[in-house]
């Protein structure tokens, strides 16, 4: 956990030019042990002993104070046997970071406190047992993270509160048996969801911008190739629908333009051959439907009210049984899309509410069973993403930004390849969570920035190579 060496010399000059000593050594040896040593014989800054005999070497690093046997970093302090780091506090045995306090035997991270055997990291309060990261608070067994509160077994993240058995994330709330996600933003490549962004290749779901290649939801922007649905924006060769634009080759739906050989759906305009539907103007070969109202049965799309069995789409309503998308309401066994809500057995997307058995999207709500995304509410069994509240058992959840294949979650944002967690960034490769920052191939965890390759924690900055934490900046390869 330490090292201990005995100087050749008492040459400060000689100690602190040694090849192996740390950054943060070589700082206390000239900065802090010389005029300790100059004082009383002996310099000490917390960690890092400095005498004629020995030297112990902490390996890890601390803005203001490590104890013996510390690994990792700490914004202020970290005691005996702590591997992890630590914004304020972090006490015996404890192997993660703390923003405040971690207790005997905790492994992951806290922004405020973790009792003793928690792994995981709290924002503000983890408990024992807890594995996850919470940023508030964590019960006993929560493996899971929660921006507020986690409750026993919560394996999941949560922005505000997840329950028992909650397996994903929430930016407000995610109940027993969620899987889905998220706050804010996901980018390309993201197997989960977000509340505001999911950019090309992304797989789950977001509130405001999908990009190229995104398989999930957005409420606002999907581009080329997106197979998820956007509220705002979807250019060429999206497969999702999008609530605004739709571009050529667009299969998904859009709530205002659908280009040449759309397949999809749009709320204003589709042009030659588009197949799909539009609020507004359809042009030749156009097999869709619309503008203002298609009654029971209709396989079209309108702009305003979808009666029972329609299969096609509409623009305000669509009741039970309608397979299609409706820009407002989708009743019980609805398989399309609503712009407000979506009900019972719904498979499509919702823009406000899915309820039990929903495997489509909302914007709102998403109740039990619900596999899609709600930008509000995601209650039990749902595997989507929630903007707001995801009830126990859910999966995942993003309460900013998750970028390109990013698997985990981020409080702000997860760049491509990011498995882990991110209070606010996590970049390509990131198995872990960062408090801030945290670059491609990084897999620990950082308070502020992490970069590529770095496996340690960092308060502010870790970049390329690093394995250890910095409470401010950690260069290659530094352990």
């Amino acid at each position: 956990m330490f090292a201990k060496w005995k100087p050749m010399t008492n040459d400060i000059d000689k100690i602190q030019s040694l090849p192996y000593l740390a950054s943060p050594v070589k700082l206390f040896v000239t900065q802090i042990g010389i005029e300790e040593e100059r004082e009383n014989g002996e310099g000490h800054l917390d960690g890092f002993i400095l005498n004629t005999d020995t030297i112990d070497v902490s390996i890890g690093y601390s803005a203001k104070n490590l104890h013996d046997c510390e690994i990792w970093c700490s914004a202020n302090n970290l005691h005996d046997g702590e591997i992890g780091c630590s914004a304020n506090h972090l006490h015996d045995g404890e192997i993660g970071y703390s923003a405040n306090h971690l207790h005997d035997g905790e492994i992951g991270y806290s922004a405020n406190h973790l009792p003793g055997g928690e792994i995981g990291c709290s924002a503000n309060h983890l408990h024992d047992g807890e594995i996850g990261y919470s940023a508030n608070h964590l019960h006993d067994g929560e493996i899971g993270y929660s921006a507020n509160h986690l409750h026993d077994v919560e394996i999941g993240y949560s922005a505000d509160h997840l329950h028992d058995g909650e397996i994903g994330y929430s930016a407000n709330h995610l109940h027993d048996g969620e899987i889905g996600y998220s706050a804010k933003n996901l980018h390309d490549c993201e197997i989960w969801c977000s509340a505001n962004n999911l950019h090309d290749g992304e797989i789950g779901c977001s509130a405001n911008h999908l990009h190229d290649g995104e398989i999930g939801y957005s409420a606002n922007h999907l581009h080329d190739g997106e197979i998820g649905y956007s509220a705002n924006h979807l250019p060429g060769g999206e497969i999702g629908c999008s609530a605004n634009h739709l571009h050529d080759g667009e299969i998904g739906y859009s709530a205002n333009h659908l280009h040449d050989g759309e397949i999809g759906y749009s709320a204003n305009h589709l042009h030659d051959v588009e197949i799909g539907y539009s609020a507004d103007h359809l042009h030749d070969g156009e097999i869709g439907y619309s503008a203002n109202h298609l009654p029971g049965g209709e396989i079209g799309c309108s702009a305003n009210h979808l009666h029972d069995g329609e299969i096609g789409y509409s623009a305000n309503n669509l009741h039970d049984g309608e397979i299609g998308y409706s820009a407002n309401h989708l009743h019980d066994g609805e398989i399309g899309y609503s712009a407000n809500n979506l009900h019972d057995g719904e498979i499509g997307y919702s823009a406000k509410n899915l309820h039990d058995g929903e495997i489509g999207y909302s914007a709102n709500n998403l109740h039990d069973g619900e596999i899609g995304y709600s930008a509000n509410h995601l209650h039990d069994g749902e595997i989507g993403y929630s903007a707001n509240h995801l009830p126990g058992g859910e999966i995942g959840c993003s309460a900013n930004h998750l970028h390109d294949g990013e698997i985990g979650y981020s409080a702000n944002h997860l760049h491509d390849g990011e498995i882990g967690y991110s209070a606010n960034h996590l970049h390509d490769g990131e198995i872990w969570y960062s408090v801030n920052h945290l670059h491609d191939g990084e897999i620990g965890y950082s308070v502020n920035h992490l970069h590529d390759g770095e496996v340690g924690y960092s308060v502010n900055h870790l970049h390329d190579g690093e394995v250890g934490c910095s409470a401010d900046l950690l260069h290659d390869c530094e352990i």
